[in-house]
C-alpha cells in the first residue's frame, strides 16, 4: 500500500468474519445516486492474493440485491486500483451497501463512496431499476487516465487514453 498514490488507495477495510457485512449510507427517500466503492489490495495481509492463482472473489449487494461480483482472482499487480458503480434509487433514508464472502478470500474495501444525482439525470433509473457502471469513456486528451471531480461535478469516473 506504500505505492499508492491516491489517499483513498492507501487504506482499506477487510472483512474477514461474517458472510455479510454492512455499510448503511444515509439518503433521501426516492432521490437516485451514484454508488462507487473502490478495492487496492495492495497486499496488505502479505499473501499475494492478486498474484498467486488462488482464487480472489466477493459480492456486492444493495440491500439484499446482487449489484456485482468483485473478482481480483489473477488480476495482476496488487497496487492497481479497481472500482465497481451502480446507479441506484434509494429506498429508504439509507442505503445499504454490502461485501458478501463467497469463502473464496477476504472480502475488503477502499473506498465506499455515494454521490446524489440530480433528479432528471438517468430516467431510466427508478425504484425497481438500477444500472451497473461498465465503461464511461473520455473522447478528448486527457492529461490522466482517469478523470474525475472537478472535471465531472457528480464525480463520474471516465478513462481516457494518457
Amino acid at each position: 500500500m506504500d505505492q499508492a498514490t491516491d489517499e483513498q488507495e492507501k487504506t482499506l477495510r477487510s472483512f474477514p468474519e461474517g458472510q455479510r457485512n454492512c455499510y448503511t449510507l444515509p439518503s433521501i427517500p426516492g432521490k437516485r445516486y451514484l454508488l462507487r466503492t473502490t478495492f487496492t489490495y495492495g497486499n496488505y495481509d502479505g499473501l499475494n492474493k492478486t498474484e498467486d492463482g488462488s482464487l480472489f472473489v466477493f459480492g456486492l449487494h444493495i440491500g439484499v440485491n446482487l449489484w456485482a461480483t468483485v473478482n481480483l482472482t489473477n488480476s495482476g499487480n496488487s497496487t492497481n486500483t479497481y472500482w465497481k458503480e451502480v446507479l441506484t434509487v434509494a429506498p429508504d433514508r439509507s442505503i445499504s451497501v454490502c461485501l458478501i464472502s463467497f469463502g473464496l478470500g477476504t472480502p475488503f474495501v477502499s473506498s465506499p463512496e455515494m454521490r446524489r444525482l440530480r433528479d432528471s439525470m438517468y430516467p431510466f433509473v427508478n425504484s425497481s431499476v438500477s444500472a451497473s457502471y461498465f465503461s464511461r469513456l473520455r473522447f478528448r486528451a486527457v492529461d490522466e487516465f482517469i478523470s474525475r471531480y472537478p472535471m465531472d461535478s457528480y464525480d463520474r469516473f471516465y478513462l481516457g487514453e494518457v
